[in-house]
């Protein structure tokens, strides 16, 4: 699932790269300032980096681990909160 929404935040990111004008103005601002820091640290390092890695480079047994599943779990919805977070307020602040 987090492969699949990193697919959809490229394709986002290109969208919005290549639609000109505006958007192009707030793609820089989305991943720039504080929201750029929300992106990036919260989206992409909390809620896909540190999972995507762990279920990756985590041996067989412990990956069925109870405390390990409820861990990455909680980076998971951690990412997904700071995402709606993210696409909600950064979205406002935009004019279309």
């Amino acid at each position: 699932i987090m492969v699949t929404e990193l697919g959809l935040l490229i394709c986002f990111f290109v969208g919005l790269h290549f639609g000109g004008g505006q958007k192009v103005v707030a793609l820089h601002n989305a991943l720039s300032g504080f929201w750029g820091a929300v992106f990036w640290i919260g989206v992409f390092f909390i809620g896909i980096l540190i999972p995507l890695i762990a279920n990756m480079f985590v041996s067989d047994r412990l990956k069925f681990n109870k405390n390990f599943i409820i861990l990455v779990s909680i980076f998971d919805l951690i990412g997904v909160l700071c995402l709606r977070y993210f696409i909600l307020y950064a979205g406002q602040l935009t004019t279309a």
